[in-house]
């Protein structure tokens, strides 16, 4: 497991070293944008429109545009610098709390905080506590130069953590189009509701759901699609599930009691597929 990021966390006097892990990973299916008359991956160039010209990496800065098309310049000495400044390697807990004091709302990314080699007592004694009080820390944290709210929590034997947004990052409800203002919903209506509800309520089991996505896209993927190569324009009909029937179907034609047995050798030719020599 790659750490991120090694500090230690605080409260009160103790201190204890720590490195952080991701603690999920986000699965994605990597579609490649491709020409459509041969199939090459698509490059994308840095392009200035000012000059007309593409720009390489060691000729672009980085800048913090305080207003409409106007920018200050950000050298990577000054990030280090207000980084440094700014991002002391501790996670401050600043309080306690109960978990169910927390809104999902907030939760942006979880972490595992692993003990270094010479924390392993506070650590463990921080998770015990955390544990049998029902309590998880308040803390703030900069990661990638950007402070986050964090909280800090038993899961297992491990201290999680989870980076938070700040009150002011979370949109206003009243944002949000369309909303019913004023309806009526009748007793019977909310008691159906409720008993369907308790009906379907059962314990909650992680391990019974399943992300399947990736999956059926990929077997579907495979089953309906052909199959090209780039800087090819045309395509090869390779429908790996039903290869081995092909297969079996060709060999049934193919049979010696189909056809003359003088024309036995002449009939066990197949096609050749376009762009291909025959064999």
């Amino acid at each position: 497991m790659h750490t991120i990021w090694k500090g230690a966390i605080s409260f009160g006097l103790v201190n204890i070293p720590v490195k952080l892990y991701k603690a999920t990973d986000s699965p994605s299916i990597p579609l490649r944008q491709l020409h459509n008359v041969c199939n090459t991956p698509i490059q994308y160039k840095k392009h200035c429109p000012t000059c007309d010209i593409d720009v390489s990496g060691k000729d672009i800065v980085k800048g913090y545009e305080y207003e409409k098309d106007t920018f200050k310049v950000v050298n990577e000495e000054t990030l280090e610098k207000l980084q440094s400044d700014n991002s002391p390697k501790a996670v401050s807990i600043q309080q306690f709390v109960s978990v169910t004091e927390i809104d999902p709302v907030y939760y942006h990314t979880s972490y595992y905080l692993g003990p270094d080699a010479t924390g392993h007592k506070p650590y463990a004694l921080l998770h015990e506590a955390l544990h049998e009080t029902n309590k998880a820390g308040i803390a703030t944290i900069v990661l990638r130069q950007k402070e986050h709210l964090a909280l800090i929590r038993p899961y297992d034997n491990v201290l999680l953590m989870e980076t938070m947004h700040f009150p002011e990052n979370l949109r206003s409800t009243e944002q949000v189009p369309d909303l019913p203002k004023e309806t009526t919903v009748s007793e019977k209506e909310l008691a159906t509701a409720e008993k369907l509800i308790e009906q379907l309520t059962e314990p909650f089991e992680p391990a019974a759901f399943k992300n399947t996505y990736a999956e059926r896209f990929k077997d579907a993927l495979l089953n309906t699609e052909t199959m090209i190569s780039a800087g090819e324009t045309h395509k090869k009909e390779t429908n790996v599930h039903d290869l081995m029937k092909t297969l079996q179907a060709s060999i049934d034609q193919t049979q010696p009691e189909q056809h003359p047995p003088k024309k036995q050798k002449t009939a066990r030719k197949t096609k050749t597929a376009p762009g291909k020599k025959a064999t």
